[in-house]
C-alpha cells in the first residue's frame, strides 16, 4: 500500500479515535455536570433548610426567653399574692379570735353571774343578818351600859 493511503488511514483512524474519545469524554462530562448540578441543588436545599432551622431556632430562643420572663413575673406576682393572702389571713384570724374571745368572755361572765346569783343572794342575806345582829348587840350593849350606870349611880 501506498504510504499516503496508510497515512490517510492512520489519520482517519486517529480522527475517528479522537471523535470517539471526544464523544465518550463529552458524555462523561455531561454526566459529571449533571452530578455537579444535582449536588449543587442538594447543597442549596440543605443550606436553605439549615438557614430555616437556624431562623426557627432563633425564634424559639426568643419565645423561650419571653416565656421565661413571663413565668418569672407570674412567680413574682404569685409570691406577692401569697404574702397578701397570708397577711389577710392573719388579720382575719386575729379578728375572729378577738370576736370569739369577747363572745366567750361575755358568755362566761353571764354564766358565772348566773352561777354566782344564789351565792350573792345568800351573802346579801348574811350581811343583813350580821347587820341586825350588830344592831341588836349595840342595843344590848347600850342597855347593859345603862344598867351598869344605873347600878353605880
Amino acid at each position: 500500500m501506498d504510504p499516503l493511503v496508510v497515512v490517510l488511514i492512520a489519520l482517519i483512524a486517529a480522527a475517528t479515535g479522537v471523535a470517539i474519545g471526544w464523544l465518550v469524554a463529552s458524555r462523561r462530562l455531561a454526566v459529571a455536570q449533571q452530578t455537579v448540578e444535582s449536588l449543587r441543588l442538594q447543597l442549596t436545599g440543605v443550606t436553605e433548610e439549615r438557614d430555616s432551622a437556624r431562623t426557627r431556632a432563633e425564634d424559639l430562643g426568643t419565645k423561650v426567653a419571653a416565656l421565661t420572663a413571663q413565668q418569672q413575673e407570674r412567680d413574682r406576682q404569685f409570691a406577692e399574692r401569697m404574702e397578701q393572702l397570708d397577711s389577710k389571713f392573719g388579720q382575719l384570724a386575729t379578728s375572729a379570735l378577738e370576736k370569739t374571745q369577747t363572745t366567750f368572755l361575755v358568755q362566761a361572765e353571764s354564766r358565772l353571774g348566773d352561777a354566782l346569783k344564789p351565792v350573792r343572794e345568800r351573802l346579801q342575806k348574811y350581811e343583813e343578818q350580821v347587820a341586825r345582829v350588830e344592831q341588836d348587840r349595840t342595843e344590848a350593849y347600850g342597855n347593859i351600859k345603862g344598867l351598869v350606870e344605873a347600878m353605880h349611880g
